[in-house]
């Protein structure tokens, strides 16, 4: 138990798993991005297909459209919010993907 306390992330063959709490729009940003960035061009593509301005993803490569949909879903999940009212916002490696 004291190994599991210590290293949570390291056990049931799940390494670097484990929730986060995100405060700030920068943290949340950071712990999307993360996940954003490991996924592929393609699918950052199929991710954002919807959006209004959807043609001008064509010319960017993989690492731009990684950020470019880590901001929007942290703006989107910061906006609606005060900022004096900021909520804690848990998330996972795969939080982005309640998006899709």
């Amino acid at each position: 138990m004291a190994a599991w306390r210590r290293h949570p992330d390291t056990f049931f063959g799940v390494v670097g798993q484990r929730s986060r709490q995100a405060n700030t729009p920068l943290e949340f940003y950071d712990a999307i991005h993360e996940s954003c960035r490991r996924e592929t061009r393609q699918r950052l593509l199929e991710l954002m297909a919807n959006a209004p301005d959807f043609e001008q993803f064509a010319e960017l490569d993989q690492a731009q459209l990684a950020s470019l949909y880590a901001e929007r879903l942290t703006h989107a999940a910061f906006a609606a919010v005060p900022s004096a009212e900021k909520p804690d916002v848990e998330s996972t490696s795969t939080a982005y993907e309640a998006e899709s």
